[in-house]
């Protein structure tokens, strides 16, 4: 099969590969579309430290269900199903252990972060069957490969909203988490949405998504104003942002820390607790949070298509890294993988 590989840092080849061995609770995906996330390019460039030389990256997917291991209950899920696949793997132990966290399980790995196993960017991968998601009634089978950044915010809104109710919300930041938040907030009802977004094109993506779109220098007028938000989305990660999103938090409000710029922050710690402000991290999602992601795409799928950026082939995707990560604002919104081989080479 061919795959995407980190030949090294800055350099992904499309090579052939051996197709993945197929344990007894396995199931073989013949992957259709993988989209590239944030992190992948981060892995590209090597800033992050979590991706390796040598690996077969890729997290969002969706694809068609072509076997089962040996010891795999079927479930449901028939041999041709279009399938996507929540990239969290968790022991069966802990499944039982942390029910409604599983990423908390001390067991947890991630698809397309752990390197000894080849994950999306390739024809074909395999996964445990229990992490099969079936996705067979979306009308657009590239939907399926914005589940997963769906679920990243859908859980992000959980943990907000978890202590407070809110009927308006700002979002720093307008890349493809900003927009999943968007679309996330919407579907609890948070109707009034503000999306801070430097960039033109972003900007429009999140204009279309019902949100109200304004550059840095306007969300700055509005704090002098005194304008605040119950609640205020981080989906950048960075110092600057963190200090935007606390000074437009309300007294009493709450900042959801979601983006992963930087690792290390400065914070005004007086922000916080003089005007008693929470702030919450959130990091991927549950099961819960997954299929619920799922069964929303199923039924609101056209509401997704138009984060859907390009659609590049697998021959194409290594330039398409290079442009991506010499420019992260070079695609409005996501960019996904033809994982497909060509009609020419069937």
């Amino acid at each position: 099969m061919k795959a995407l590989v980190l030949a090294d840092f800055y350099d992904l080849q499309v090579l052939e590969v051996d197709r993945p061995t197929l344990e007894p609770h396995d199931a073989l995906v013949r992957i259709l579309y993988t989209g590239i996330c944030g992190s992948d390019i981060h892995g590209y460039t090597g800033e992050n430290g979590r991706r390796r030389v040598g690996q077969i990256m890729g997290h969002e997917t969706v694809g068609i269900l072509e076997e089962l291991g040996a010891d795999v209950a079927p479930r449901g899920i028939s041999l041709g199903s279009l399938v996507t696949i929540n990239p969290l793997v968790v022991s069966a132990e802990d499944l039982l252990r942390y029910p409604g966290r599983e990423q908390h399980a001390p067991s947890m790995w991630v698809l397309g972060v752990r390197a000894d196993r080849p994950a999306a960017f390739a024809q074909y991968t395999v996964i445990p069957a229990a992490n099969l998601v079936p996705v067979g009634e979306l009308d657009d089978p590239r939907v399926g490969a914005l589940i997963e950044p769906l679920a990243v915010a859908i859980h992000a809104v959980a943990r907000a909203l978890e202590k407070c109710c809110a009927d308006s919300a700002l979002i720093i930041g307008g890349g493809p988490i900003g927009q999943m938040l968007n679309i996330a907030l919407a579907r609890v009802g948070v109707n009034s949405r503000t999306q801070v977004e430097p960039h033109e094109a972003r900007r429009s993506v999140c204009c279309s998504l019902g949100a109200c779109a304004i550059d840095p220098a306007a969300l700055e007028r509005d704090i002098l104003a005194g304008r605040r938000w119950p609640v205020v989305f981080d989906a950048v990660g960075a110092s600057q942002t963190l200090e935007s999103a606390l000074a437009a938090a309300d007294v009493g409000g709450t900042v959801c820390l979601v983006g992963m710029h930087s690792p290390t922050l400065t914070v005004d710690a007086y922000a916080i607790s003089t005007q008693e402000r929470t702030v919450v991290g959130s990091f991927v999602y549950s099961r819960m949070d997954f299929d619920a992601a799922a069964a929303y795409s199923v039924e609101q799928g056209a509401r997704l298509v138009p984060l859907i950026d390009s659609v590049v082939s697998l021959e194409e995707a290594p330039a398409e890294f290079a442009r991506l990560a010499a420019d992260g604002t070079a695609a409005a919104a996501r960019v996904l993988v033809d994982m497909t081989p060509p009609l020419d080479s069937l």
